[in-house]
């Protein structure tokens, strides 16, 4: 029976995984199991997007997708990935549960949001070195949060290439064409052979 690796995605509509996988070769003996989520499914309340979102994806979407697929169940072969407030919720996600999830992907990440409440998280962090590994990008909208973020992380001992990535995309505007476009660069950074 072939294993999977399992990436969840949430806020992520019209990109082409199929194509994407094809063109991976990724460190596994199975496939790649991407489950996308939509806003909708996933994010419906920003009042406390410390709680909603990441017990929901914790306690009842892991838990179901592991069960209904083959998944290689284990956090090195766990991913999250999000675009916009996705990437914030990512972020979360793996920052506070990596016995769970040891990738996080941000892309055009809402690090804004809340007053910049999560860089000042990750600022404030005193605790050992997280065991996770990062991806952050942006077009021109996250220019300054997500360099920010990319600064505050690099403070606390992240190094690019080995547990962080960082790519700014000049021009690219904030949608999920733009996001589908750079899909790849995460991936490749968390699985690639």
């Amino acid at each position: 029976m072939r294993q999977k690796l399992s990436i969840i995605i949430p806020s992520l509509r019209p990109y082409n995984f199929s194509e994407l996988i094809t063109n991976l070769e990724v460190n596994s003996d199975g496939d790649i199991e991407i489950i996308a989520v939509t806003n909708e499914e996933i994010i419906s309340s920003y009042k406390d997007y410390n709680i909603l979102p990441i017990k929901f994806i914790i306690d009842e979407l892991k838990p179901f997708i592991d069960a209904q697929y083959r998944t290689l169940t284990d956090r090195e072969n766990t991913a999250v990935i999000g675009s916009s407030m996705g990437g914030l919720i990512s972020f979360l996600i793996s920052w506070e549960h990596p016995e769970i999830f040891s990738k996080t992907g941000c892309m055009s990440s809402s690090f804004y949001y809340h007053e910049d409440k999560v860089i000042k998280m990750v600022m404030n962090y005193s605790g050992p070195k997280k065991n996770i590994k990062i991806y952050i990008d942006h077009g021109e909208d996250g220019l300054v949060r997500g360099q920010k973020m990319f600064c505050t992380l690099t403070a606390k001992g992240y190094l690019v290439g080995t547990d962080m990535d960082y790519f700014y995309a000049p021009g690219a505007e904030h949608n999920e064409k733009a996001w589908a476009d750079r899909l790849e660069r995460p991936l490749l950074f968390f699985f690639k052979k």
